[in-house]
């Protein structure tokens, strides 16, 4: 794995990465978080491909997004530039909770580029309404660092077990995200990002759920059934109504089963990226 910072659409953003080779995937984190969790994915899922996980602005140790106006639309822009700037060939895109929701608004804006989507739990990907509103809400009251004070690592960890409630070690990323949720700009700029997200009157227009009919990708749905942000039942009935689409589920997993199971997801989303043909495959 590697780590270097670019300056992408204005915004100083740090980028893990591995692997190379003609074909590339972006993995896309979920709000509130940083690429690490995706750090027990990235070496696997680059024997065959460039992989390049950013932190997303307002997030890790980037900077913040410039600009006016609602959030969504600008952060589509921003990982538009990146995919130009820094991946290759037939461009996958992997993403969780809010990286989620941005995969399907970049296969939307570019539908033949973008044309394998791995999604993993995400109320702003699948859910509507009053779920959807209750799914951000809860983001933002466990997303936000105790202010003036130090983090405490304890409190990270039983935040993402709280996520994760088959985790029981995370030791290779846990330094990482408490290093950046105690940077003195981290909070207002999170704070910013997801109270602009929870304002469905300016973003209301890029959640996605009643767009998802319209993906033309290939995609694999990789979903935790204890995920505690989503209605598993809901999700699958959604899923069972989509095109091209393969769905496997980690019964004992929750929100992030890329981090609660790597060596089964690696596999999983292995199979799915080098098969090729006008359907997902079962796996």
């Amino acid at each position: 794995m590697r780590v270097s910072f670019e300056t992408v659409n204005g915004v100083h953003t740090r980028i893990l990465a591995a692997g190379d080779g003609p074909d590339s995937l972006i993995a896309i984190h979920g709000g509130g978080l940083t690429a690490d969790v995706y750090v027990r994915n990235l070496d696997a899922l680059g024997r065959d491909r460039l992989v390049l996980a950013p932190d997303l602005p307002n997030s890790g140790f980037s900077g913040e997004l410039p600009g006016a106006g609602p959030f969504l639309p600008r952060l589509r822009d921003f990982l538009l530039e990146f995919a130009d700037r820094f991946a290759s060939g037939r461009c996958a895109l992997l993403g969780n909770s809010l990286g989620a929701q941005m995969a399907v608004l970049l296969h939307l804006a570019d539908p033949v580029r973008f044309g394998e989507l791995v999604l993993t739990p995400s109320a702003t990907a699948f859910h509507e309404g009053k779920q959807l509103q209750t799914a951000l809400q809860d983001t933002l009251s466990r997303s936000m660092p105790a202010t003036g004070s130090a983090i405490d690592m304890r409190r990270e960890f039983e935040g993402l077990r709280y996520l994760c409630p088959s985790l029981t070690d995370a030791s290779d990323i846990l330094t990482s995200l408490a290093t950046a949720h105690a940077l003195p700009h981290y909070g207002p700029r999170l704070r910013s990002m997801l109270l602009d997200l929870t304002d469905l009157s300016r973003n209301g227009e890029y959640y996605v759920a009643d767009r998802l009919a319209e993906i033309t990708a290939r995609v694999l749905i990789v979903w935790g059934r204890r995920d505690p942000r989503t209605v598993y039942s809901d999700i699958q009935s959604r899923v069972a109504h989509l095109q091209n689409t393969a769905m496997v589920t980690f019964d004992d997993a929750g929100h992030m089963p890329f981090l609660e199971d790597p060596d089964r997801f690696n596999r999983t989303v292995a199979a799915f990226l080098v098969s090729v043909g006008g359907t997902a495959p079962t796996i």
